[in-house]
């Protein structure tokens, strides 16, 4: 519900919805999927501080999960 409690949109909303791209939403959606399924596979947080050092930690966790 919005603000007034009627649970219409306002201008705003539609406004914004007519600019959502579907496909690009959609490539989102499934990203943060992929994203979901790691963390609860291989928790939630690297340790590593570096971008390059997160990468090979998170790439030690997938071959030792084989």
């Amino acid at each position: 519900m919005n603000e007034t409690g009627n649970g219409e949109f306002t201008s705003l909303h539609r406004a914004w919805n007519a600019r959502l791209d579907t496909d690009l939403y959609g490539q989102r959606s499934q990203s943060e999927t992929v994203n979901s399924t790691l963390k609860r596979k291989y928790g939630a947080f690297v340790r590593s501080r570096r971008w390059w050092k997160q990468f090979r930690e998170l790439t030690i966790a997938c071959l030792n999960s084989r």
